[in-house]
């Protein structure tokens, strides 16, 4: 280690689990969303760097999810019409019909 510090010491994501390669992915996940969790509470700036590492972080581990699912973009978000049946004619009729259109509902 260099100037005498451990890996641990300068590096606040490292532990020894890493000396031994049994860091995964969640754990490493963990580890930085922790670290950005406590800059924001302390009201300290996220870097752009952390930022698309937590995005990317986050992009991993939705697709791990078997609830997620890829939808082609773009895509029309639509939230819950309530089994209004004229509500979703108006939708296709503004929005187009699918398979024309891509439509992802958010709804209960």
């Amino acid at each position: 280690p260099a100037a005498g510090f451990s890996e641990s010491a300068r590096n606040p994501f490292f532990c020894k689990s890493q000396e031994a390669g049994l860091l995964d992915a969640h754990h490493l996940f963990k580890m930085e969303l922790d670290h950005c969790i406590a800059k924001l509470i302390e009201c300290r700036s996220l870097t752009e760097v952390e930022i698309r590492q937590l995005c990317e972080l986050a992009q991993e581990e939705l697709t791990r999810e078997s609830n997620v699912r890829r939808v082609n973009s773009p895509v029309t978000v639509v939230g819950d019409i309530h089994g209004q049946f004229h509500d979703l004619l108006e939708l296709f009729r503004i929005g187009g019909r699918a398979p024309n259109t891509n439509y992802l509902f958010m709804g209960d």
